[in-house]
Protein backbone atom coordinates (compact mmCIF):
# COMPACT_ATOMS: atom_id res chain seq x y z
CA UNK A 1 0.00 0.00 0.00
CA UNK A 2 1.49 3.59 -0.83
CA UNK A 3 2.54 5.68 2.00
CA UNK A 4 0.02 9.06 2.19
CA UNK A 5 2.22 12.24 2.98
CA UNK A 6 0.69 14.37 5.44
CA UNK A 7 0.22 18.24 4.93
CA UNK A 8 2.25 20.17 6.96
CA UNK A 9 1.40 22.79 8.63
CA UNK A 10 3.88 25.44 10.16
CA UNK A 11 3.91 28.78 12.35
CA UNK A 12 5.87 31.69 11.75
CA UNK A 13 6.57 34.93 13.20
CA UNK A 14 7.65 38.41 12.45
CA UNK A 15 8.58 40.16 15.22
CA UNK A 16 10.18 43.56 15.62
CA UNK A 17 11.72 45.50 18.12
CA UNK A 18 14.06 48.63 18.29
CA UNK A 19 13.49 49.05 14.42
CA UNK A 20 15.28 45.04 14.04
CA UNK A 21 13.43 41.82 12.67
CA UNK A 22 14.52 38.74 14.18
CA UNK A 23 15.63 36.20 11.50
CA UNK A 24 17.26 33.05 11.24
CA UNK A 25 20.63 32.89 10.09
CA UNK A 26 21.34 29.36 8.50
CA UNK A 27 24.25 27.13 7.01
CA UNK A 28 23.92 24.18 5.88
CA UNK A 29 25.22 21.70 2.88
CA UNK A 30 22.46 20.31 0.72
CA UNK A 31 22.00 17.13 -0.89
CA UNK A 32 23.90 17.62 -4.12
CA UNK A 33 27.03 18.98 -1.54
CA UNK A 34 26.41 22.61 -2.24
CA UNK A 35 26.90 25.14 1.26
CA UNK A 36 24.01 27.57 1.16
CA UNK A 37 23.82 30.34 3.21
CA UNK A 38 20.45 32.30 3.92
CA UNK A 39 18.21 33.81 6.51
CA UNK A 40 14.58 32.55 6.88
CA UNK A 41 11.92 33.59 9.28
CA UNK A 42 11.74 31.73 12.72
CA UNK A 43 9.11 29.06 13.06
CA UNK A 44 7.70 25.52 12.63
CA UNK A 45 5.69 22.56 12.59
CA UNK A 46 2.33 22.87 14.23
CA UNK A 47 1.85 19.89 16.60
CA UNK A 48 -1.44 17.99 16.56
CA UNK A 49 -2.75 19.43 20.20
CA UNK A 50 -2.13 22.92 19.03
CA UNK A 51 -3.31 25.71 17.64
CA UNK A 52 -1.50 28.29 14.80
CA UNK A 53 -0.94 30.65 17.24
CA UNK A 54 0.25 28.61 20.24
CA UNK A 55 2.67 26.56 18.10
CA UNK A 56 4.36 29.99 17.10
CA UNK A 57 5.03 31.14 20.69
CA UNK A 58 6.78 27.99 21.37
CA UNK A 59 8.76 27.76 18.02
CA UNK A 60 10.49 31.61 18.27
CA UNK A 61 11.28 30.27 22.43
CA UNK A 62 12.98 27.52 20.97
CA UNK A 63 14.54 28.70 18.07
CA UNK A 64 15.11 32.41 19.31
CA UNK A 65 14.91 32.41 23.46
CA UNK A 66 12.10 35.17 22.59
CA UNK A 67 8.86 35.35 24.25
CA UNK A 68 6.50 36.86 22.03
CA UNK A 69 2.60 37.42 21.73
CA UNK A 70 1.05 36.99 18.09
CA UNK A 71 -0.91 39.96 17.32
CA UNK A 72 -2.25 39.53 13.92
CA UNK A 73 -2.15 37.06 10.50
CA UNK A 74 -0.65 38.55 7.97
CA UNK A 75 0.27 35.66 5.74
CA UNK A 76 -0.66 32.76 4.11
CA UNK A 77 1.96 30.55 1.88
CA UNK A 78 0.04 27.43 0.52
CA UNK A 79 2.62 24.95 -1.67
CA UNK A 80 0.92 22.83 -4.46
CA UNK A 81 1.10 19.80 -1.94
CA UNK A 82 -1.06 21.40 0.11
CA UNK A 83 1.56 22.35 2.83
CA UNK A 84 0.89 25.70 4.49
CA UNK A 85 2.88 28.30 6.39
CA UNK A 86 1.01 30.87 8.84
CA UNK A 87 3.30 33.95 9.53
CA UNK A 88 2.14 35.77 12.05
CA UNK A 89 2.65 39.18 13.61
CA UNK A 90 4.09 39.42 16.99
CA UNK A 91 4.96 41.45 20.06
CA UNK A 92 8.49 41.50 21.56
CA UNK A 93 7.83 40.62 25.43
CA UNK A 94 11.31 39.77 26.49
CA UNK A 95 14.72 37.62 25.49
CA UNK A 96 17.56 37.87 23.36
CA UNK A 97 17.79 35.77 20.55
CA UNK A 98 20.17 32.62 21.17
CA UNK A 99 18.76 28.90 19.98
CA UNK A 100 17.29 27.89 23.21
CA UNK A 101 18.60 24.25 24.67
CA UNK A 102 15.16 22.74 23.95
CA UNK A 103 15.59 23.35 20.11
CA UNK A 104 15.22 20.33 18.27
CA UNK A 105 17.62 21.82 15.49
CA UNK A 106 20.73 19.86 14.47
CA UNK A 107 23.68 21.71 15.10
CA UNK A 108 26.75 20.25 12.88
CA UNK A 109 29.38 21.33 11.32
CA UNK A 110 27.04 20.31 7.80
CA UNK A 111 23.97 22.38 9.68
CA UNK A 112 23.58 25.58 12.09
CA UNK A 113 21.61 28.09 12.64
CA UNK A 114 21.91 31.48 14.52
CA UNK A 115 19.28 33.47 15.66
CA UNK A 116 19.56 37.80 14.98
CA UNK A 117 18.04 41.02 14.93
CA UNK A 118 18.35 42.45 11.65
CA UNK A 119 17.63 45.99 10.62
CA UNK A 120 15.43 47.51 7.97
CA UNK A 121 18.70 48.41 5.69
CA UNK A 122 19.91 45.22 6.11
CA UNK A 123 16.94 43.24 5.57
CA UNK A 124 16.59 45.14 1.88
CA UNK A 125 19.68 43.45 0.96
CA UNK A 126 19.79 39.65 2.88
CA UNK A 127 19.49 36.30 0.80
CA UNK A 128 16.29 35.53 2.42
CA UNK A 129 14.79 31.64 1.87
CA UNK A 130 11.78 33.43 1.49
CA UNK A 131 9.36 34.71 -1.42
CA UNK A 132 9.35 38.20 -2.10
CA UNK A 133 5.97 38.84 -1.23
CA UNK A 134 7.39 38.05 2.69
CA UNK A 135 10.19 40.03 2.30
CA UNK A 136 7.72 42.57 0.83
CA UNK A 137 5.61 42.35 3.59
CA UNK A 138 8.59 42.45 6.24
CA UNK A 139 9.65 45.84 4.96
CA UNK A 140 5.76 47.30 4.92
CA UNK A 141 5.82 45.73 8.86
CA UNK A 142 8.57 48.21 9.47
CA UNK A 143 6.28 50.98 7.76
CA UNK A 144 3.25 49.97 9.57
CA UNK A 145 1.39 49.47 6.64
CA UNK A 146 -0.02 46.26 7.34
CA UNK A 147 -2.25 43.98 5.31
CA UNK A 148 -6.62 44.53 5.82
CA UNK A 149 -6.92 40.81 5.53
CA UNK A 150 -3.59 37.95 5.41
CA UNK A 151 -1.64 37.98 1.79
CA UNK A 152 -2.59 34.64 0.57
CA UNK A 153 1.16 33.75 -0.87
CA UNK A 154 1.28 30.66 -3.92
Amino acid sequence: MPQVKSVRKTSRGIVIKDNAVVLIERWRIDQHGQELHYFSIPGGKIESNETAEKAVVRELFEETSLLVRPTKLVAEQVFENGDTNFYYLCDYLSGSPKLHSSATEIQSKNNRSKPCWVTLAELENLNLNVYEPLRQLMLDVFKNKLPDNPLQIK
